[in-house]
């Protein structure tokens, strides 16, 4: 309420203070700072100031369109709160969700001067997020980033579309519109979703936005249906940007390079969900001088490749968490007519946080997408088993990253005998549960299909009875040859992985024999280890451990994974054999040295330091001395690399205590 604004300005070339109070809002006048004074100003002469705790409350009632102003404005720009404490009544009434029906606020930030656990919980439930800074930091801030440059005014929307049709933010009147119920059911999210506002912005979305608007490339990493897309989605269309803003999925390198041609030194803002599928094309547009990258992946997926990206170019935000504001804004905008009356929070071990699929699975009182699954598949197995089947290569696929070609699907249907009509006719009455694919991976002109959604995908694979996903997954690699797979290079990754197996094989000797054929057509150390790693599971270590040493022996003891591996099934095969003989002791600490190698020469550091670690602590519950006390020392010190490196690895921090607790229980 005092003039230190005006006199901020009353020098400036660039800009100029307008009391809205006084003058009115300004028209399309890019150097009006519009000045509101919601509790009076001393440069209003015999305008009363509210000071006392019953001005302040009744400050609302007095002038609600005052108020009503400050809640439009906080609709349409980003906005900072400092020196304020937030204790009176008009801007918490302006904040109520209730004023503004449910429409979304711009980003808001709130100057902090401590870290207080409770003040900071208080804000975060209004939707702020903190900076903790004394005036004098914020003011030097100020002072760097306005002697900035004058940004580009933005690139018109309709210039990317021009250049990029398929890659471009669609325009919000030409976007398909839909029931928001199906997001809640378990559909991937629509650009309509978004535009619509009816989707909660949790704090992941405006951490997001904040690392975004730094100018740096990110990886955004997460749990399985922790809503990582929704939120690439949701910061697409939200965030202002002078370059290209485009959305991609996992892109392959040549499409990668694609881009970059087009773009010809323009600058782009690229979204990339699924970001890993292909490492090359993540490596390629951190590369780019012009491209800001803003990855999305599965956390387990990053981690496999995460020693690939360059930490200097990129930062990690892990999405997984969710507030308890988040959870219970989640659950209000829940419809209602599918919301159950009464809240109910999910529980988990370790004091994890739940997904966002798990809060609305838990909260709506329609069946779950296993539940509905489960009865979709039965009936589709009665009434046609065609069709069945279909579905479930369909899912198989899609967790492999793939869409359904039709050479695909007429290959897989080989024994029916079918005309291209029926097995296209095959697909369209699977309904909204598989829908056209038009995306990076589709090529020749023929038809491609993908399910509606990974986590109906996974939904089916969970449901389908063992029976049933075998005869669909062995009649998939008996059919379909790789030159019918569409990225085959992508979906080898994923599509001969042990769990897979586990699911189609309870019984050891036919995983075995699975194996042993798909290594006539595809002699691939890679499928050697997963064979063992199959055995493993089954605990046959002793035919585990034969199965990669031959896989070690192809690969002429080079390739660091499989070295893994044949430790880790070295370990399991002599843990458990007798405590007194010295041949097991020797074998053990024999893969405990192969671990140490691996972690030393291999860049993936995580995934060897976390299974030393596993391994130390079962090692020293069995036979302790001096060999286990070393274990834990080698394994507290990487894993507190670790926990520094990567901050958002879950498992590390959770080892890290096991093994400081060995540790301190050994030295007793």
């Amino acid at each position: 309420m005092d003039d230190l604004v005006f006199k901020i300005y009353a020098n400036s070339r660039g800009f100029y203070v307008r009391d809205v109070m006084m003058q009115g809002p300004a028209f399309r006048d890019r150097s009006a700072v519009d000045y509101v004074a919601l509790h009076g100003s001393v440069a209003h002469e015999g305008e009363p100031l509210s000071f006392s705790p019953l001005d302040l409350a009744g400050a609302f009632s007095s002038d609600p369109d005052r108020w009503h102003f400050l809640t439009n404005r906080l609709q349409q720009y980003p906005t900072l709160f400092w020196g304020y404490s937030l204790a009176d009544a008009g801007v918490l009434q302006a904040l109520n969700p209730t004023t503004v029906r449910g429409r979304s606020y711009q980003p808001r930030w709130i100057v902090l001067a401590n870290r207080d656990a409770a003040a900071v919980s208080y804000f975060e439930a209004l939707g702020f997020q903190a900076i903790f800074a004394r005036t004098e930091a914020i003011l030097d801030w100020l002072s760097i980033a306005t002697a900035k440059r004058k940004p580009e005014p933005p690139r018109s929307a309709q210039d990317s579309r021009q250049l990029f049709r398929a890659e471009a933010i669609p325009d919000i009147g030409n976007v398909p519109v839909r029931p928001i119920q199906d997001f809640y059911s378990g559909s991937a999210p629509t650009w309509y979703d978004v535009f619509s506002g009816r989707l909660h912005r949790t704090t992941q979305f405006y951490s997001v936005l904040d690392a975004v608007s730094s100018g740096k490339s990110l990886m955004v990493i997460g749990i399985p249906a922790c809503g990582k897309t929704t939120v690439m989605m949701q910061v697409a269309a939200h965030v202002t940007t002078s370059a290209h803003k485009l959305v991609l999925t996992s892109v392959t390198s040549q499409k990668a390079q694609l881009v970059l041609n087009r773009l010809r030194g323009d600058r782009a803002l690229v979204f990339l969900d699924d970001a890993t599928d292909n490492i090359e094309a993540v490596e390629m547009f951190l590369g780019a001088r012009n491209i800001q990258l803003v990855g999305f992946e599965r956390d387990y997926y990053f981690e496999i490749v995460s020693h690939r990206i360059d930490r200097s170019r990129c930062s990690v935000i892990d999405v997984s968490d969710l507030t308890l504001a988040d959870i219970q804004q989640i659950y209000e905008r829940i419809p209602t007519d599918v919301r159950k009356p009464r809240f109910i929070q999910p529980e988990f071990e370790h004091n994890a946080a739940p997904s966002l699929y798990e809060v609305v699975a838990l909260n709506t009182i329609q069946p779950t997408l296993g539940e509905r699954f489960g009865s979709v598949l039965a009936q589709l197995k009665t009434s046609d088993p065609r069709l069945h089947d279909l579905l479930v290569m369909s899912c198989y696929l899609h967790s492999c990253r793939v869409p359904v070609s039709y050479d695909t699907a007429s290959a897989f249907l080989r024994n029916e005998n079918l005309t291209p009509e029926q097995v296209l006719d095959l697909m369209s009455r699977l309904g909204s549960m598989v829908v056209d694919y038009g995306g990076d991976l589709a090529g020749d002109g023929q038809d491609y299909f993908i399910p509606r959604s990974m986590i109906m995908s996974e939904a089916v694979l969970q449901r389908v009875p063992a029976v049933d996903f075998r005869r669909v997954y062995e009649t998939f690699h008996e059919n379909v040859s790789p030159i019918r797979t569409c990225a085959f290079d992508v979906f080898r990754r994923r599509g001969f992985d042990c769990s897979f197996a586990l699911r189609a094989f309870p019984e050891w000797k036919n995983g075995k024999e699975f194996y042993e054929r798909i290594m006539f057509r595809d002699q691939s150390p890679y499928l050697l280890q997963q064979e063992a790693l199959y055995l493993s599971h089954k605990k046959r270590f002793k035919e585990a451990f034969a199965v990669i040493d031959e896989a070690v022996q192809m690969t002429r003891n080079r390739n660091p994974t499989i070295r893994h591996s044949h430790a880790i099934i070295l370990f399991q095969a002599n843990i458990n054999g007798p405590a007194n003989d010295p041949v097991v002791v020797q074998t053990l600490q024999r893969s405990m040295t192969i671990l140490k190698e691996c972690y030393e020469y291999d860049k993936r550091k995580t995934y060897h330091a976390l299974k030393f670690a596993d391994h130390a602590l079962r090692y020293r519950e069995i036979y302790g001395g001096a060999a286990a006390a070393e274990y834990l020392q080698i394994a507290v010190r990487w894993l507190q690399e670790e926990v520094r490196r990567t901050p958002w690895n879950r498992d590390a921090k959770r080892l890290l205590n096991l093994v400081r607790n060995a540790t301190l229980a050994a030295s007793v």
